[in-house]
Order: structure tokens, then sequence, then C-alpha cells
């Protein structure tokens, strides 16, 4: 899955590694035919993609639960309300 960012929003940092680490990204970027950068990017995106769903799904489980909680605490005043067909 390619990652496209648009060039304009991008920023430039700048970053020490470790010998092993900088060796590491050298050596993938190169069998991977992409730029240290674009290297280095990938692999952070991937994981803000995963922190983001990760939220996500927080926020929806803890939307479950408070819906879920509503419909069970005013399942008595339903009953009270519509008669049982």
């Amino acid at each position: 899955m390619a990652v496209k960012i648009a060039r304009e929003f991008k920023r430039r940092l700048t970053f020490s590694l470790s010998p092993d680490v900088a060796m590491w990204v050298k050596a993938k970027a190169r069998t991977s035919n992409l730029s240290r950068s674009a290297l280095v990017e990938r692999y952070l995106h991937k994981h803000y993609q995963e922190d983001r769903e990760a939220l996500l799904r927080e926020g929806y489980e803890a939307n479950y639960r408070i819906s879920r909680d509503i419909a069970r605490g005013s399942l008595s005043l339903q009953k009270k309300v519509l008669p049982k067909y």
C-alpha cells in the first residue's frame, strides 16, 4: 500500500539514530528501492495509523457502552409506556 502525502505538508526533521538502526534503515531503504526518508515515513505513518485506529476503536466502544447503559436504564420506562405486543 502506497502512502500518499501531499508534498506541501511535509516538514523536515532532524534526529539521531543508533548506528545499528541507521545501518538497518539504509539497508532496508536500498532493498525496498526507497529513500531513507520515505522508508522512515512509511514506518512512522503505519504506527500513526495504528494509534489513530486504537483511539477511534476506544471511542466507539465507549459510545456503545453508554448507548447500551441508556437502553438498559430506559427499558423499565419503555415497558410502562409501550404495551406489550
